[in-house]
């Protein structure tokens, strides 16, 4: 159990992090809460101490779903977690929890257990069962967006869970693998830099001329015909090089002017927040 402690905390400071609020929180082991608390403390007996003055505080005593999510998250290790004052949490563990499979099960044999599919169910629930890339209703499966070694099929917060129809699954995960293959390119500024930027654009701007803006890029378009038309010189190369390189940024432009408008908060733009978002 002690192992999976270790591990419970890993997992929500992904959960943190995932959320944008991995700031103004820590972790206490008993000993050190004590020392901190004294000894008749609120979360005398946890084997495990969170406290947190970020949104969290917010989301777990203002009447949203985070604490049902996060008491399910901490059930997957076999703790469950007790509120002391408004802005920390014990974590204590479950008696009589099952123990895990054993490392030698398959990964299929995994997916059987009922912590695996209590949580397969509960991910489809958020987008009505339907496909969240493509909002078709058929054949609808949960997708691990990544992969810890050692971690069991649950053990995972639910935003790193993906309710996608089989073609959406299928694909997702090639474009996922081609970016590992791809990042090995990229320097670690360079990474940090994408996901910065990303995070800014998905905030900031509308998705959908955010994304025509990128179609754009990936597709170069504004290409010019070399040859001049009916009853034109042919270009030369410099003309045409230049033609195009105008065409280009003029389509670009476009797409990006048309992006910047969209510039404000989503909810001000009466959408959403990037999906999974609380």
């Amino acid at each position: 159990m002690r192992a999976q402690l270790a591990v419970l905390r890993e997992v929500f400071e992904e959960w943190l992090c995932i959320h944008e609020i991995d700031y103004d929180y820590r972790f206490y082991t008993p000993d050190e809460w004590e020392q901190h608390e004294g000894p008749e403390n609120l979360l005398k007996g946890a084997e495990l101490v969170l406290t947190f003055e970020n949104d969290l505080f917010l989301w777990m005593n203002y009447g949203t779903s985070v604490p049902d999510e996060l008491q399910d998250l901490a059930e997957g290790f076999g703790y469950y977690f007790e509120l002391g004052h408004a802005w920390n949490m014990g974590f204590y563990p479950i008696e009589d929890w099952p123990a895990l499979p054993s490392p030698t099960v398959s990964y299929s044999e995994r997916l059987k257990d009922p912590r695996w599919q209590k949580k397969r169910s509960r991910i489809p629930q958020r987008c009505n069962s339907q496909c969240e890339e493509c909002a078709s209703t058929q054949c609808i499966e949960v997708h691990h967006c990544y992969y810890r070694y050692g971690r069991e099929p649950w053990q995972y917060p639910d935003i790193a869970l993906l309710a996608l129809c089989r073609s959406c699954h299928k694909d997702r995960a090639d474009a996922e693998m081609r970016f590992r293959l791809f990042q090995q390119s990229l320097s670690t500024e360079e990474l940090r830099g994408i996901q910065a930027m990303f995070a800014h654009c998905k905030y900031w701007y509308d998705g959908q001329t955010l994304r025509e803006l990128l179609s754009a890029l990936r597709n170069a378009p504004g290409t010019v015909p070399r040859g001049g038309g009916p009853g034109a010189e042919p270009l030369s190369k410099e003309q045409h090089d230049e033609l195009t390189l105008n065409a280009k940024y003029g389509a670009i432009s476009q797409k990006l002017l048309a992006m910047l408008k969209t510039s404000g908060h989503p909810e001000d733009r009466g959408e959403l927040r990037s999906r999974g978002r609380l």
